[in-house]
């Protein structure tokens, strides 16, 4: 899911913050080196080959379809189809939104960024909970515009997370984003501190010494 936060310097958080939403291609960093460009998926929603024969999963994958296309379309209502009555998010600040939080995020972010708006899932793993459900780790990417120093400009991000799923009357519902981690953001191809709002001037970011 993308998951923002409503405040002065937002933009530098898109990556964490949007999203709910996000193929095996991780761009992690190595210290001392600059990321390198994000590559995408053909699909919107992909799985892992291991993955490919759990009817649920694929089921789930559908669901990141639709999303991928809400986001897409820039539909509020399509997006919140796919989510739960009950779903929440818990950033990596331990600050809980619950679901109508969480539409108000969703909002603002179609706002705050322009089309054409792309994002896409893949499912790397996933495992059964005490509730019934299955948990997701995902790898979400994204890439829209956004006015940014004075011009419109092109964002991209990739972020790790892991997604809980239930399933409601029969059908597979997002019902939780944790574990958001390992955010990775880039502003017209130039890699930038995801911590940090954005500067023009400032040279393309490296990771720091692990």
């Amino acid at each position: 899911m993308l998951l923002v936060r409503r405040s002065p310097g937002t933009g530098a958080r898109i990556a964490l913050r949007l999203l709910v939403i996000a193929g095996l291609v991780s761009v992690t960093a190595c210290a001392g080196t600059k990321f390198p460009a994000p590559i995408y998926p053909q699909s919107e929603a992909t799985i892992a080959p291991e993955l490919a024969d759990d009817p649920d999963v694929r089921e789930i994958r559908a669901q990141y379809e639709r999303m991928a296309l809400g986001f897409a379309a820039q539909d509020v209502a399509a997006i919140a189809a796919v989510r739960a009555a009950d779903f929440h998010a818990v950033f990596p600040s331990g600050d809980r939104h619950d679901a109508a939080q969480m539409l108000d995020v969703l909002r603002h972010f179609f706002v705050q960024n322009k089309p054409p708006i792309r994002v896409w899932y893949t499912i790397r793993s996933a495992s059964r909970v005490d509730s019934g459900g299955i948990a997701v780790e995902t790898f979400q990417q994204g890439s829209r515009y956004q006015d940014l120093a004075g011009r419109l400009r092109k964002v991209e991000h990739d972020v790790q997370q892991r997604e809980t799923w239930r399933r409601v009357d029969g059908v597979w519902k997002l019902y939780a984003v944790d574990s958001i981690r390992n955010p990775h953001r880039w502003v017209d191809g130039k890699p930038i501190d995801p911590s940090r709002p954005y500067d023009p001037k400032a040279p393309p970011y490296e990771a720091p010494a692990q």
